[in-house]
């Protein structure tokens, strides 16, 4: 190691302070090993330092496999960039020929009657051209999602607005080319018909755009309604028609990646546009989930959701929703973090610094007793780390709840560590570790709304 390592070694410990860090050993064979060491002072009873003692644990097995997964990490993003770099030269060169196809197709059946066999067999070629441009895109597509090489612009976006487009474009063309008995509504309650939603407006309407076609390739007669709903955690989308629907079989497959066998995946794709499955891939992009409800010949309803808190100029509960609401979420409130580590307390903290009016640290049980009980203050919400000896007792957390009702409480946990129900219950609302900002506010927003 260098000779600033060890500088600092004795610097520290000589100054009765605690030094820990990771140090290459050698053996008395030569051989090369790391280890994790924390070394400390002991001292005597007047203060003096006596000796100093060490604690070790060997890390030669960790970092060989560190190794092992930086190489083969490194390893995967090689290949991606080949994986890629193909996929952009088949795009050119499969795209390049299949558009003239399509062209000329086009142009050639304009040349004929309709009457005549030949435009029989020219839009034969024009349509089945189209289907095979879209699947190939949708291919394209599905690989850059896997990837994760899609860019999210996010803007305001007018919903409502972008749904009366996408539905007169789609009624427009049920009429002239599709010929179908069918009309699409656009159904939302005029609270909501002046939200915004900040998103990717591109992505958005794409998805919008992609689940109306399916309704409509699958609906023979009657009506297909578009609309959302919003409440204090989701905007939700729904597109629903009274169409053939899906049938028992394939419903837990239809909205995973491509595994439900080569026939439903063409029938996903002719004349759509992305499948359904790309499309759950796109939502999940966005920070939504989507799901949908079906009885074959009865129709189907699919639903996506967005987080709330990405929307504004709404009403709800006859009250004006006009900012975002991470700015407003916690103004006035007065939070305590019980958390005994240092780095996720700072990073927990900056959270919530800007917006909450107080946020003061517990490491232990007696402490937060202690400032709940001294403290004069009215505090809104704590933010509770499990893993903090004793703060996990059931019995603390009742005595807390009953004691404070008006407080709302939060469990941090993380890894594979489940809360069990009778500890759980005593808590508002969990979270695991690591979260996003996005992850912690939309559940402060579920909970204080609730409150």
């Amino acid at each position: 190691m260098s000779p600033e390592i060890y500088e600092d070694l004795w610097r520290t410990i000589i100054n009765g302070n605690v030094w820990q860090n990771e140090l290459l050993n050698k053996r008395k064979n030569g051989e090369l090993f790391w280890e994790d060491t924390i070394i400390f002072p002991i001292k005597d009873e007047k203060g003096e330092i006596i000796f100093y003692s060490a604690i070790k644990s060997n890390l030669t097995k960790q970092k060989k496999l560190e190794k092992e997964l930086r190489q083969s990490r490194e390893e995967a993003q090689r290949n991606e960039k080949i994986k890629t770099a193909f996929l952009n030269n088949v795009s050119h060169e499969v795209n390049t020929p299949l558009n003239a196809i399509y062209g000329f197709s086009e142009i050639l059946k304009s040349k004929f009657n309709k009457n005549d066999t030949e435009y029989e067999q020219a839009s034969y070629i024009f349509n089945h051209s189209k289907i095979l441009l879209k699947l190939f895109k949708d291919i394209m597509d599905y690989s850059a999602f896997e990837a994760g090489n899609i860019d999210i612009k996010k803007e305001e976006i007018n919903i409502y607005q972008v749904l009366e487009k996408i539905s007169s474009k789609y009624n427009v063309k049920i009429i002239g080319e599709l010929k179908k008995d069918i009309e699409i509504i656009v159904n939302v309650n005029n609270d909501f018909k002046e939200a915004i939603l900040i998103s990717d407006k591109e992505w958005t309407t794409r998805i919008l755009e992609e689940l109306i076609s399916n309704s409509i390739k699958f609906t023979i007669k009657g009506a297909i309604t578009v609309g959302y709903e919003i409440n204090h955690e989701h905007i939700i989308f729904y597109v629903n028609d009274t169409g053939v629907g899906v049938p028992e079989n394939e419903k837990d497959s239809i909205l995973n990646s491509f595994t439900h066998g080569e026939n439903h995946f063409v029938s996903l794709h002719r004349g759509t546009g992305l499948g359904l499955n790309i499309i759950n891939s796109l939502v999940k992009h966005l920070g939504g989930k989507m799901w949908f409800e079906s009885k074959e010949g009865k129709g189907s309803t699919f639903y996506f959701s967005l987080p709330s808190i990405d929307v504004k100029n709404y009403i709800l509960n006859n009250k004006t929703v006009d900012f975002l609401p991470y700015s407003e979420l916690l103004k006035g409130k007065k939070i305590i973090i019980a958390e005994d580590n240092d780095n996720s307390f700072e990073h927990l903290k900056s959270h919530l610094t800007k917006e909450a009016k107080e946020v003061s640290r517990v490491k232990s049980e007696n402490e937060l007793i202690e400032m709940l009980n001294k403290n004069s203050k009215t505090y809104n919400l704590i933010l509770y780390d499990v893993y903090i000896p004793k703060l996990n007792n059931i019995s603390f957390l009742q005595t807390i709840k009953s004691s404070y009702p008006d407080i709302l409480i939060v469990g941090m946990f993380s890894g594979d560590f489940e809360l069990s129900a009778e500890p759980g219950n005593n808590f508002d609302a969990t979270i695991k570790k690591p979260f996003s900002k996005k992850k912690l506010y939309e559940i402060l927003a579920s909970i204080l709304s609730k409150k």
